[in-house]
């Protein structure tokens, strides 16, 4: 019947990661022969392309330094199954993700399937841990993620990923999609293990990536671009606005704004700790989600700055 699943994942200096994903793409339930796999390499430095060859994986250069998504354009223009799988180079699936998946687009009246991604630490620290409760508190698992399998015809109707965007192209693409008025499914049993950042300089280096890239996808998804924007901003001026209220006097239009402020990281930063718990985080990392969230915004800050920055340098 030849291949009727493509995976196709962007990559870039992925040696610590790419193995755990491919070991478990190839121990899947879902017939080998059915499926291909495609790497899409943004240059490694590293042993990426030997271990995505030690497990078969059709391996393919950037045609030139590209975004994320416009690697995964690459690949889907490479590939040759009839339903695309999205996925990162630090995602694990179940064994039978895939064909429940495939299962679901029996369905001619589904376009796009998005698998469950789970939660769970897949490495136990304390960082991770964090992540954990993040995610719980957000439920973020029903929004369009990196694992998301597309119908190849209504992928390519809607010209795929925006390849302009370094961040959240995958949710770009999946307002598009709902836009045209498209059916997705969330398919629970479909599961999926992302390995979320679990050190500081993992936690650190995402931080400054999503600040760079914060402002990419504002034209594009103004209104989820903007509340992101938002948030980030509350947990920014929070450490401000303690010096302010403790500098100030009480009644000053200043302390006020403070005040005001304070308030709703407090009201927040209670919504994320219940969230987090009733979900199954640990109480203890739940805890710490204020001042990791206060850490995320000033790191991402700093991230916009060093756009700023690297553009100046650019010009000059």
């Amino acid at each position: 019947m030849g291949i009727e699943i493509s995976i196709i994942i962007p990559t870039r200096n992925e040696e610590d990661m790419i193995g755990n994903c491919l070991d478990a793409i190839k121990k899947s339930n879902f017939p080998q022969d059915k499926l291909e796999i495609i790497l899409v390499d943004a240059y490694s430095e590293d042993k990426t392309r030997t271990i995505a060859e030690s497990f078969s994986a059709k391996f393919y250069l950037e045609p030139k330094p590209c975004s994320p998504g416009g690697a995964r354009n690459f690949g889907a223009q490479k590939s040759k199954g009839n339903i695309l799988i999205f996925l990162d180079a630090d995602q694990i699936v179940y064994a039978d993700c895939i064909s429940e998946i495939h299962g679901a687009f029996e369905n001619k009246n589904i376009d796009a399937v998005i698998a469950t991604e789970l939660t769970k630490p897949f490495r136990q620290t304390f960082w991770s841990e964090i992540f954990f409760a993040e995610k719980v508190a957000a439920a973020q698992k029903k929004k369009f993620t990196a694992a998301t399998a597309y119908r190849r015809t209504v992928f390519e109707m809607l010209g795929g990923f925006d390849p302009k965007l370094g961040h959240a192209e995958v949710e770009e693409l999946g307002h598009r999609f709902l836009s045209t008025g498209h059916k997705q499914l969330f398919v629970e049993s479909a599961k999926i293990i992302h390995d979320d950042p679990a050190t500081f300089k993992e936690f650190f280096t995402e931080c400054l990536w999503r600040g760079r890239t914060l402002l990419d996808p504002v034209s594009k998804i103004p209104r989820r671009a903007l509340e992101y924007i938002a948030a980030m901003s509350l947990y920014f001026f929070v450490l401000p606005s303690v010096l302010v209220f403790l500098v100030t006097p009480f009644f000053s239009p200043l302390s006020i704004i403070a005040s005001l402020i304070l308030l709703a990281f407090i009201i927040r930063s209670l919504q994320l700790i219940y969230s987090a718990v009733k979900g199954g985080a640990k109480k203890s990392a739940s805890l710490f989600l204020p001042a990791y969230k206060i850490l995320r915004g000033n790191f991402m800050i700093l991230g916009l700055f060093q756009r700023a920055w690297n553009k100046k340098k650019s010009k000059n």
